[in-house]
């Protein structure tokens, strides 16, 4: 899967790059756009991710390749702070709605008993456990 046929995806979600880039400036993720954008970082990091390990020198090489811009792994480095996970946070919460929302359009029903994620022990890692409430 080419960054266009990825972008495609989002764009069938009714996820736009300006919204991406929204999300990223809104965290504080990036801001301001320089040599790579909020779409290269979430399209490199994903595909390696589905190999199954997303090292910073396959995520840099990755987007050399799909873009032509060259940045080095630290620069990688640098980009993974918090403020990243709040980043991709609002990306995952934006592609859940829009497929509930597809599904609920469809005349699917959405009937939910779970009102929150809670990982357990807070922030430590481990398995998501589902609380009923």
């Amino acid at each position: 899967m080419g960054k266009d046929d990825f972008s495609g995806l989002l764009n069938a979600l009714n996820i736009s790059i300006n919204e991406l880039t929204s999300f990223s400036q809104k965290t504080g993720f990036i801001q301001r756009v320089r040599k790579v954008n909020p779409l290269d970082l979430l399209y490199a990091l994903s595909m390696e991710a589905m190999k199954g390990i997303a090292s910073y020198n396959d995520i840099a090489i990755l987007i050399e390749n799909e873009n032509g811009t060259s940045i080095s792994r630290q620069a990688i480095w640098k980009k993974v702070t918090e403020q990243s996970v709040e980043y991709f946070k609002l990306i995952l919460e934006a592609v859940i709605l829009a497929k509930a929302k597809r599904y609920y359009n469809d005349g699917y029903s959405i009937n939910c008993k779970f009102t929150r994620v809670c990982p357990p022990g807070g922030s430590q890692g481990g398995p998501i456990k589902l609380l009923i409430t």
